[in-house]
Parts: structure tokens; C-alpha cells; sequence
């Protein structure tokens, strides 16, 4: 495994890898990606609501896993 996967979950691995995508699109609008998808305000828009969903649900998994470690 990477160096760089250590210790991360799926979930922050994934996170990574869409703000990745974000910053692509966000230099790119108008144009097309790998997939032949047009790259426009609403799918950047989609990839940033997503990213905060998947942050709040990796808050979540680690509030819950620290509360369980000091009660």
C-alpha cells in the first residue's frame, strides 16, 4: 500500500481524490473530461455538495468512535 493511503479511510481517500477532480473542473469549464463529460457549474456544484456530505459523514464516524473510547 502507498505511503500515502496509510491510515486513511475510504471514505478520506475519496474525498481526496473528488477535490482533486473539483480543482481539474474548476480550471476547466466548458471543456470536456476523460469521459466526454461536459464540465459545467452545476456538476461542480454536484462534486461540492458531495464532498461536504462525505466530510460530515466522516466526522460522524469519528465523533462516534472517539465518544465510544471515552465513555
Amino acid at each position: 500500500m502507498p505511503r500515502e493511503y496509510a491510515g486513511k479511510t475510504d471514505r478520506e481517500l475519496v474525498i481526496e481524490w473528488l477535490k482533486e477532480d473539483l480543482a481539474f473542473y474548476k480550471k476547466n469549464v466548458g471543456k470536456f473530461t476523460e469521459f466526454n463529460t461536459l464540465i459545467t457549474e452545476e456538476l461542480i456544484d454536484t462534486v461540492m455538495i458531495r464532498i461536504r456530505k462525505l466530510e460530515e459523514k466522516e466526522r460522524n464516524v469519528n465523533y462516534r468512535r472517539l465518544s465510544k473510547l471515552y465513555n
